[in-house]
């Protein structure tokens, strides 16, 4: 059995040479509702103005212009009609108003918009008037066209993520597609003789399989599309089988295994990797959780991704190294592979005996305070379910209750 590098290299390292082999997808004209969550393929550039017209910010009355302004006290007449939000531009002359309503044309000859709030009424006047209460200036409550947006402008930049705000902003100008990579095809493998499927009764030695919905539920957070999953014994005819099966179905071109991938007797992921015909890129990162972590890459366009099986291992494994890899791919700006690191405050003493970074996991609540929670073991099931947070701690370093430090979400 091939056995890893001697000394495992630094997770930067590891993740520079994973992004080096793992190239953005070609991109697709994907229909609006299809893309959330996905990465802009290209800059995107206003087609129109936005407003498109000048329209009116409030309900109330559009006022004609006059060189005199439009002071406290001043009557205006009344026009019959109205001007509503996708309605025709009406017209105004001097000393004239017209009831408007919000997102409505701006009749030509108007000046102002008046809210209805600051002016008084009197219907009984033989001649329908209002009197305004308090002065006014030439273009109040009046959206000029292209004020937020000018044809031709850069609405969104390249790798941007789209967000249901970016696709309402692509709606609003008449886009029914936008260009970004699909979503990558990825399966998943679960590995290991002791492994029982949840709600299945559990007989001497067993433990139900935890990673299975741990992975599923983090590539539906990466908006990946999940080709298939599988969960297997530590034999090797049946892994090469079952991962064989998995990479050739619905064009499957990322695997994911959890477990047997590092070197003992039941360890067979590396040498499953070499079978199907994949090169080791990586095997072994300096990190805690997660030293045995393994990438290959196949010259067909396919990539393995081989996690420890234990949860916190993997857990860690999929944020610092396969979710970049799975942004990259999707077409993101390098600056959103790894996601920014928050403020948070200290809570407790922390300390780091060892000699690889520690990545501890742990809950920053809504006041900006962190606390490592649980065991800050790689098998540790409690801590991690309370996890929204990781704390990287260098080796020999040593945190005081109270300090300022910075946490990546998860």
């Amino acid at each position: 059995m091939p056995q890893p590098p001697p000394s495992p290299i630094e997770e930067s390292e590891a993740l520079d040479r994973i992004l080096a082999c793992i190239p953005a997808g070609d991109s697709e004209e994907l229909v609006l509702e299809d893309c959330a969550g996905l990465y802009l393929a290209r800059d995107l550039l206003a087609r129109y103005p936005s407003p498109p017209f000048d329209c009116s910010a409030m309900d109330g009355y559009a006022l004609a212009h006059t060189a005199e302004g439009y002071p406290a006290g001043s009557t205006w007449k009344i026009l019959a009609g109205e001007g509503a939000a996708g309605s025709p531009t009406e017209h105004i002359t001097a000393g004239q108003a017209l009831r408007i309503f919000t997102g409505a044309p701006i009749p030509e000859g108007a000046g102002a918009v008046a809210m209805q709030e600051d002016v008084d009424r009197d219907p009984q006047s033989p001649a329908d008037s209002l009197t305004l209460r308090c002065d006014y200036r030439e273009g109040e409550y009046v959206r000029r066209a292209g004020s937020d947006l000018c044809a031709g402008q850069v609405l969104l930049r390249r790798g941007a993520p789209l967000t249901p705000q970016a696709l309402s902003a692509g709606a609003s100008q008449g886009l029914i597609t936008l260009p970004c990579p699909p979503p990558p095809r990825v399966g998943i493998l679960t590995t290991g003789n002791e492994l029982v499927p949840a709600g299945q009764p559990l007989p001497p030695g067993a433990i139900h399989d935890s990673n299975l919905p741990l992975l599923q539920g983090l590539l539906r957070q990466a908006h990946v599309h999940l080709a298939g999953t599988a969960q297997c014994r530590d034999e090797r005819d049946s892994l090469k089988a079952t991962a064989h099966r998995l990479l050739s179905q619905d064009n499957c071109e990322i695997l994911i295994s959890c477990g047997g991938v590092s070197v003992g007797d039941h360890d067979h992921i590396a040498w499953l990797t070499k079978e199907l015909g994949f090169t080791t890129v990586l095997w072994g990162v300096r990190m805690k959780p997660g030293k045995p972590f393994l990438f290959a890459a196949h010259p067909h366009g396919k990539w393995f991704f081989g996690l420890p099986g234990n949860p916190a291992s993997a857990f860690v494994c999929f944020h610092r190294l396969v979710a970049p890899a799975l942004r990259q791919r999707m077409g993101a700006a390098p600056e959103l592979l790894i996601p920014p690191r928050i403020p948070a405050t200290l809570r407790g003493n922390l300390e780091n005996r060892g000699d690889r970074p520690h990545h501890l996991r742990g809950h920053r609540d809504a006041d900006g305070f962190f606390q490592a929670v649980g065991l800050q073991q790689s098998h540790a099931i409690a801590g991690l379910a309370n996890c929204n947070a990781l704390l990287h701690l260098a080796p020999e370093q040593t945190l005081a209750d109270g300090t300022t430090i910075t946490v990546t979400p998860v």
